[in-house]
């Protein structure tokens, strides 16, 4: 149990040497900028006067469009 703690610390110490040096050689240099996910077109959205019921099977289907179950 103790040589694994020690492995532990070992590794831990490696990744912050690691770290530390890294940062001293690349510095705080300024970042690229990221540029943002395009934002997915939505479809356009029914609303309640867009909707008229099917006279044959009730279903509510968009106006100007033939009802698909009859």
């Amino acid at each position: 149990m103790g040589l694994l703690l020690k492995i532990a610390a070992i590794l831990i110490g490696l990744g912050l040497l690691y770290v530390s040096i890294k940062r001293l050689i690349l510095g705080n240099a300024p970042r690229k900028p990221e540029v943002p996910p395009a934002k997915p077109s939505r479809p356009e959205s029914l609303t309640a006067e867009d909707l008229e019921r099917c006279p044959r099977c009730g279903a509510y289907v968009p106006k100007n469009h033939v009802c698909e179950r009859s």
